[in-house]
């Protein structure tokens, strides 16, 4: 089986309330895995038993959940897998998108 390279996207589907637009809709990647890449064998676990290869997550909580536990648990021994900064933006973008609706989910890139 060949390893693929695959992006986390962290995005939001927009609101609108009554044609007031609060949020257009926005995707961000939030980390480039590739098979070189340490922890990429542990990752692809991790994202099988999250069944992240089959459908995406939608739940504020789940995200949440799968954030933290990204930096916690594949973090390298000079540095966590996000900067500080980095994490609180993701943090801060979930909390803020909640009304809007979320999706995490992972893009692959095959034969590469």
């Amino acid at each position: 089986m060949s390893k693929d390279k695959l992006n986390i996207i962290l995005s939001c589907f927009g609101r609108a309330d009554d044609k007031f637009v609060s949020c257009s809709g926005c995707s961000n990647t939030i980390l480039y895995l590739s098979p070189s890449d340490p922890f990429y064998d542990e990752m692809m676990d991790y994202f099988d038993t999250l069944q992240l290869f089959d459908k995406p997550l939608f739940n504020i909580n789940a995200i949440r959940h799968v954030i933290f536990n990204m930096q916690d648990r594949f973090a390298f021994s000079t540095h966590a897998l996000w900067s500080e900064k980095m994490f609180h933006l993701y943090q801060k973008f979930v909390i803020d998108h909640k009304d809007c609706g979320l999706r995490l989910h992972l893009q692959l890139f095959t034969g590469e």
